[in-house]
């Protein structure tokens, strides 16, 4: 469960944190980012499965759709930093995307609060059959290589 999320530079929001309780409601005037807030968790949500590319051909979007025209530096990523409560831990999950030049560019960490531990996803590195180092060009969420 989401205790706290931080949304910025995505569509119409630049920089939001939200406190969820066990039932949490968004209420508001119209156009004022209640449903951009759920188009942000279900864009995190599916980082975690899919690749970006695929979930923006899906709503019929482009990068430029979903990135802020607010920011004042347009070089700043769409990020999302999540507060996340389960049985057995508390997780903070942070995560960037960018896009330039036709290349995706994810930087993700991993904590876990109660321990202490900390995981950053954007500094793994593979090793093909010859013994070079690859970086994945993953276009969404470096979890998806532990589901």
């Amino acid at each position: 469960m989401f205790q706290r999320l931080t949304i910025k530079n995505f569509k119409s929001l630049k920089d939001i944190t939200l406190d969820f309780a066990q039932f949490t409601t968004l209420i508001g005037e119209n156009s004022c980012g209640k449903s951009t807030v759920l188009q942000g968790i279900d864009l995190l949500s599916s980082l975690a499965q899919r690749d970006i590319d695929e979930y923006l051909k899906d709503k019929g979007w482009t990068f430029e759709d979903i990135k802020s025209q607010f920011s004042s530096d347009k070089s700043d990523p769409i990020s999302f930093i999540a507060d996340i409560f389960t049985k057995s831990y508390h997780l903070e999950w942070t995560i960037s995307i960018n896009y330039d030049a036709e290349l995706w560019n994810v930087e993700e960490n991993l904590f876990d609060l109660n321990n202490g531990y900390q995981c950053v996803f954007n500094d793994l590195f593979f090793k093909d059959f010859a013994g070079a180092s690859l970086k994945p060009n993953l276009k969404s969420s470096y979890m998806k290589l532990f589901s």
